[in-house]
């Protein structure tokens, strides 16, 4: 068990998840990516991150692209799939919905649960709030869990 401050809250029981080296939105060794370092509530069952974006990943002035945005909700989501089945999950399919605009410099978080499985189909959500807890952008998504042995193939991947 860690203890992690994060702002005014201590978070117990919180474990820091592994990474894929050269995935874009998770990956320490892609200095093209977002290099997110995810965690998991054991007590709250839910993944999490905080982020700061870069100037990079802007669309247009100073607001960052929605597809980045949407990169990080997945990879959020797919990150709670993992912990939470145990098993590597691809994404089947994505309901984004965008409130506020995102911007540069300004830190956020991210956080997912699972709502349901259903066999080796796992429904999760995902919201990007601001420092206020205002939901930016939330995601609904579909994943299909992989098989025992590829997800542990997979896994073999992993750093920490």
């Amino acid at each position: 068990m860690i203890y992690l401050n994060v702002g005014e809250k201590i978070f117990m029981n919180v474990e820091k998840l592994p990474y894929f080296p050269g995935c874009i939105a998770c990956g320490k060794e892609n200095h093209s990516g977002l290099q997110i370092e995810f965690y998991y509530d054991n007590s709250l069952k839910k993944v999490f991150a905080d982020i700061i974006f870069e100037e990079r990943f802007i669309g247009y002035e100073d607001i960052i692209h929605g597809g980045i945005i949407t990169t990080v909700l997945d990879e959020s989501m797919a990150w709670v799939n993992i912990r939470e089945t145990g098993k590597m999950a691809l994404t089947k399919n994505l309901q984004i919905s965008f409130y506020k605009p995102v911007k540069v410099g300004i830190k956020y978080r991210v956080e997912s649960y699972v709502e349901n499985v259903d066999g080796n189909i796992v429904g999760t959500r995902s919201f990007l709030k601001d420092s206020e807890n205002q939901i930016c952008a939330e995601s609904k998504g579909e994943f299909v869990l992989m098989s025992k042995l590829r997800s542990e193939r997979m896994k073999k991947g992993l750093k920490l």
